[in-house]
């Protein structure tokens, strides 16, 4: 080839307007040529640089190592752990507000708790709210615990 195609090729190419068999001409040119023009000695290391990154083994990807590694069973046993204690208060509240044979009657004037805000002095009416809360804790805490189970039921 001549020196202004080849000065053509390389123009185009750098303007992005080349085809793969336009750079394919140019590789061959760079790779036979040994007598190579100054202007064209830059373009030269170029094209060796792609040649030699193409030739190149592609860098293995390594799991980094970690110094300490989380275990999801530790932590599943964990999480249970504190599902199970927190149950285990909840049950003997439960418990021993049920099972009070006695019932404790407070003097009218004594506060028995605040709804909102509003201060609830009718015994029967603080019990009542009471068991509602802690009805709802308890729905809670079983649906707390089946998310539990099934997590500890994915590990295995």
């Amino acid at each position: 080839m001549e020196f202004n195609d080849i000065n053509n090729l390389i123009n185009r190419y750098f303007d992005g307007d080349t085809s793969q068999e336009d750079e394919l001409v140019l590789a061959r040119y760079f790779e036979e040529c040994s007598d190579l023009p100054e202007e064209h000695k830059v373009v030269k290391a170029m094209f060796d640089s792609f040649a030699q990154i193409r030739t190149e083994k592609p860098l293995q990807r390594t799991t980094p190592t970690r110094r300490w590694a989380i275990s999801w069973r530790k932590v599943n046993h964990y999480v249970a752990s504190i599902a199970a204690a927190v149950c285990g208060v909840i049950c003997i509240t439960v418990i021993a507000l049920t099972s009070a044979k006695e019932e404790v009657t407070l003097p009218s004037e004594c506060l028995v708790c605040h709804i909102d805000g509003v201060r609830i002095n009718d015994q029967s009416i603080a019990m009542a709210e009471t068991n509602r809360i802690l009805e709802g804790v308890a729905v809670n805490v079983q649906s707390a615990m089946q998310c539990v189970n099934s997590i500890t039921n994915l590990s295995k």
